[in-house]
């Protein structure tokens, strides 16, 4: 008996450093610390060390590439990320089949403290999703927090859904309602996020004017949390431009 606990100690020891060296992979990718091809050998091995199966075989398998955030491509894409994940362990496909389906519940990514396997393979997708996605979707899949992969994969299919359903005015009333905080070290990730929405809807067909920089200033000024918010406020008669706010000179 006490052979078998020191066992499963020693597992469960492994898997925890495991996870450690994961998640300094994900903030290294993230800092732009590491190249995508030194991020793509640690994924692979840790998806080896998880599942048993050769890193070598892995390769084989053949990932999907980048997603291009382009609505017509978004099926397809999804499908092979999908496929490449049901390879390695089907009970995660059959879970982000699951997400995918109703990504507005978020319930459906909540990690259980106890089960260490899923927050290896959350880890796991999460470092998987920063490599093959970019701009918007690549903003979406690092809002997710904890390394929560399952959260990652969840806000990306989110973004798709509501973006392929969206009118302009829906995404119009989006950016005019936009948040940037509640914390002012999440501010610099959400102002990009933010003028990437302003993008799309600049884009659409049905859009003749764009954004005034009067609307930009003022949704700037009010969404911003405290005490940056209070800043602004007080010091808006210097910001004359909506350039001047976000560049903050």
């Amino acid at each position: 008996m006490e052979a078998a606990f020191a066992d499963m100690q020693l597992q469960l020891n492994v898997l925890m450093q495991q996870n450690n060296e994961l998640r300094g992979q994900i903030g290294r990718l993230d800092a732009g610390q590491v190249n995508g091809q030194q991020a793509a050998t640690a994924n692979s091995q840790t998806i080896a060390n998880l599942t048993g199966i050769q890193a070598s075989e892995l390769q084989r398998l053949g990932k999907p590439g980048v997603y291009n955030n382009n609505d017509d491509d978004w099926l397809e894409w999804n499908e092979k990320l999908l496929a490449y994940v049901g390879l390695i362990d089907v009970n995660v496909k059959i879970r982000m089949k699951a997400i995918a389906r109703n990504p507005q519940d978020d319930s459906l990514t909540v990690l259980s403290t106890d089960d260490e396997r899923a927050i290896k393979w959350a880890q796991v997708i999460k470092h998987m999703l920063l490599m093959v996605t970019v701009k918007r979707g690549n903003l979406a899949v690092r809002r997710a927090k904890d390394d929560n992969g399952f959260e990652s994969y969840r806000l990306l299919a989110k973004q798709h859904v509501t973006r392929n359903n969206k009118q302009s005015t829906d995404l119009l009333l989006e950016i005019m309602r936009f948040h940037f905080g509640p914390k002012i070290e999440d501010v610099d990730e959400n102002l990009e996020l933010w003028d990437l929405l302003i993008q799309e809807y600049e884009a659409m067909p049905t859009v003749l004017d764009g954004i005034s920089d009067e609307m930009k200033k003022t949704v700037v000024l009010h969404g911003m949390p405290e005490p940056l918010n209070e800043h602004l406020s007080l010091n808006r008669a210097q910001y004359t431009t909506f350039e001047k706010v976000f560049r903050g000179s």
